[in-house]
């Protein structure tokens, strides 16, 4: 069966009584009821691209490491308006969009989320790329010195880093 951009599959409180294997394309997941505690992701499809769509929930931790591993994939990963206080990316090196807006991530927490980024090596592949490449802390505490250093180096890879205090871009 073959689907359009926009189309649902299903909605949220329907019975389910089909089962969908994605052969390509991509797809999202949309959960309208308040989730609280952690998020975890163990893994995603090594060829496909990623929307993972979990803003204004009640999500305080969120452990990606080890998903989104296809390193020429999007992944979209929008995070905005939860109390998180921690998220580890490390190894998600598909990641191109990440909101992590009006979270409750410290300072250093968010070092080490721009440190992580910056040695995952994730960089545009040319001057006519159109991958956007984002990373948005703005409604957050400011990083720190060396958070704004990894910032600067991931904007000369290509990437914007938003901050409610500085931006730094390409």
């Amino acid at each position: 069966q073959v689907f359009s951009a926009g189309e649902f599959l299903s909605r949220e409180g329907e019975q389910a009584d089909k089962f969908y294997l994605l052969r390509e394309g991509r797809v999202s997941l949309e959960v309208h009821s308040p989730q609280a505690g952690a998020l975890r992701i163990p893994s995603s499809h090594p060829t496909l691209d990623v929307d993972l769509e979990a803003a204004y929930n009640a999500y305080t931790s969120v452990d990606l490491h080890g998903a989104l591993q296809n390193p020429l994939g999007l992944a979209y990963v929008r995070l905005d308006h939860n109390p998180i206080a921690h998220v580890d990316i490390a190894g998600c090196v598909q990641i191109t969009e990440l909101d992590l807006r009006a979270t409750a991530l410290s300072a250093g927490e968010q070092d080490t989320l721009l440190a992580t980024l910056d040695e995952l090596g994730r960089a545009r592949l040319g001057p006519g790329d159109p991958t956007p490449l984002v990373v948005d802390l703005q409604d957050n505490v400011s990083p720190s010195a060396l958070g704004r250093a990894h910032a600067v180096s991931l904007a000369s890879k290509g990437w914007t880093v938003r901050t409610s205090f500085w931006t730094e871009a390409p």
